[in-house]
């Protein structure tokens, strides 16, 4: 009689898997700049501003001032880890 070893597989991860999550981040940012810089004009009119939503959150919840270049700062590195 056979026996089924229903252990389940190591958990992948590590830094491999981080590293790999980080280059799939890197891959799709061009296409989280695509979006609201080419195509929102066509469909809106007009572009919308990434970095400018991350300075308005900032100024919003946490009081705080941030140049735009903290926004873009911001909004590339959200589009980098998430």
């Amino acid at each position: 009689m056979r026996t089924i070893d229903t252990a389940p597989p190591p958990a992948a991860g590590g830094r491999g898997t981080i590293r790999a999550l980080l280059l799939a981040g890197l891959a799709g940012q061009p296409m989280f700049e695509v979006v609201p810089l080419a195509l929102m004009p066509v469909l809106l009119g007009m572009p919308l501003m990434p970095a400018a939503l991350i300075v308005t959150l900032g100024q919003a919840v946490f009081g705080l001032q941030l140049p735009m270049l903290a926004g873009w700062t911001g909004h590339l590195a959200a589009g980098i880890v998430l």
